[in-house]
């Protein structure tokens, strides 16, 4: 748990427990992750990559709009609205080894991790283009 100034008093030691604190492959983890976002580039880098991601996606719709009516959300909180269409990317996205979501029946919901990099977005577009050129192909 980590507090500000204005808290650093409320606890002391052993007034809260924790059945993981202090355990340190979760503390070594947790300086990694402090090192990675407290870097002055992450946030811009993370930007940058998200503008990638949903030119990339505005692409693939563009292409396809006929498959993929919408493209929303915010941030790295994005929906693809595909129809009846959602449960048939799951199934092939799996096959090729990319994790989706669907909710609401007809939308991939896409929430990578801050991280990402664009070699995995890439993967992830590559993958993704694939699956609605196959789907536009096959007719639907």
């Amino acid at each position: 748990m980590l507090v500000n100034e204005k808290l650093e008093k409320v606890f002391t030691y052993g007034d809260h427990g924790s059945t993981f604190g202090g355990n340190p492959l979760a503390c070594a983890l947790g300086n990694v992750i402090m090192d990675e976002i407290t870097d002055k580039n992450f946030a811009s880098l993370a930007q940058e990559n998200m503008a990638y991601l949903i030119k990339e996606l505005y692409n693939i719709q563009k292409a396809f709009p006929h498959i993929i009516k919408d493209v929303r959300g915010l941030g790295y909180m994005l929906g693809l609205e595909v129809g009846k269409l959602a449960p048939i990317y799951k199934e092939r996205m799996l096959e090729k080894k990319v994790l989706i979501n669907v909710t609401n029946q007809s939308v991939i919901r896409l929430l990578p991790a801050l991280t990402i990099n664009k070699d995995d977005i890439d993967l992830f577009i590559k993958q993704f283009k694939e699956t609605t050129q196959s789907i536009h192909e096959e007719g639907y």
